[in-house]
């Protein structure tokens, strides 16, 4: 059965597994492979994916099944009460979330 859990800080690292196992294969036609690995290495760094939870209020929801982490979705509740749904991301061996 599929789960899901709001990420802890110990949990970015699963985060960040699944974006650079995913960014590849869903951009990898629309961007030049340095493009992709520039902005991994600049929106999922360990440090980035820190600032976005603390700083500037993100929210990571991981899917689980079965102790693997197929996918997360995650959101933002801004100052005006609106919420910006950033991203919904699972792997390719995975039903869709």
């Amino acid at each position: 059965m599929l789960e899901f859990k709001k990420a802890e800080i110990d949990d970015l690292l699963k985060i960040q597994k699944i974006t650079y196992e995913t960014w590849p294969s869903t951009f990898g036609q629309v961007m030049a492979t340095e493009q992709i690995n520039y902005m991994l290495d600049v929106i999922y760094n360990e440090e980035s994916l820190k600032k976005q939870v603390i700083e500037k209020g993100h929210n990571f929801i991981l899917a689980e099944k079965d102790h693997h982490y197929p996918g997360f979705i995650s959101y933002e509740i801004k100052a005006d009460s609106k919420s910006d749904l950033s991203h919904i991301l699972n792997d390719r061996e995975s039903p869709p979330l």
